[in-house]
């Protein structure tokens, strides 16, 4: 127990030293060395808990989620999913913001477009029988199209500064959101296909 608080205790400090860089420093003006030294910690004891500084993002933006979920009721909607998740963001944004200015491999973007697809197929097609395995199953799909298109719209909040007025147009969003998971869950899935534009339809 006491090495598992000491463990905790470590990694809360590099975090938060780490979110207090971000305020003065971009995102990619971060290295490893100056966190460390700041910290008072040797580079073995940052690498014994984290691969690099994306997988320290992504470690905080884990622990913001797991908050926020404990207080969501389980008859939560997707798309009040969303808006939480927009929600706790612009509420962080000095930590949020320069970080989703790196959009590569390991990004946040990455995070969400998997946390999306994974709280869609939780929330939307729990009622529904499908195959994990199977990446083509319409399921993954419409999660997966779901996904691409929130974040998408996460990128250009972030393009525009992650400010108040933008992000209110994620309350439309949820309603939109709920209105198509609705649907989704209304209609026996053999009516939907997906067609050559990517986008989906229902069958008559």
């Amino acid at each position: 127990m006491r090495m598992a608080n000491h463990a905790e205790l470590v990694k809360k400090v590099i975090a938060g030293e780490f979110e207090k860089m971000l305020r003065l420093n971009s995102f990619s003006d971060i290295f490893i060395m100056d966190l460390v030294t700041t910290c008072g910690i040797s580079r073995n004891t940052f690498y014994y808990y984290f691969k690099d500084k994306y997988d320290l993002m992504n470690h905080i933006a884990v622990a913001d989620i797991a908050s926020m979920e404990a207080r969501q009721t389980e008859e939560i909607t997707f798309g009040e999913v969303v808006l939480s998740v927009c929600g706790m963001m612009f509420y962080r944004r000095k930590f949020y913001y320069p970080c989703l200015q790196y959009s590569g491999q390991n990004s946040l973007y990455e995070f969400l477009n998997e946390y999306f697809a994974a709280r869609w197929l939780e929330i939307v097609s729990s009622p529904k029988t499908f195959d994990e395995t199977d990446e083509m199953s319409t399921d993954k799909l419409v999660a997966g199209m779901k996904s691409f298109a929130v974040v998408g719209k996460i990128k250009e909040w972030v393009k525009m500064g992650m400010t108040e007025k933008q992000f209110k147009s994620f309350e439309k969003i949820r309603d939109i959101l709920n209105d198509e998971a609705a649907c989704y869950q209304f209609c026996p899935k053999e009516q939907y296909t997906v067609v050559e534009s990517r986008e989906m339809k229902i069958v008559s």
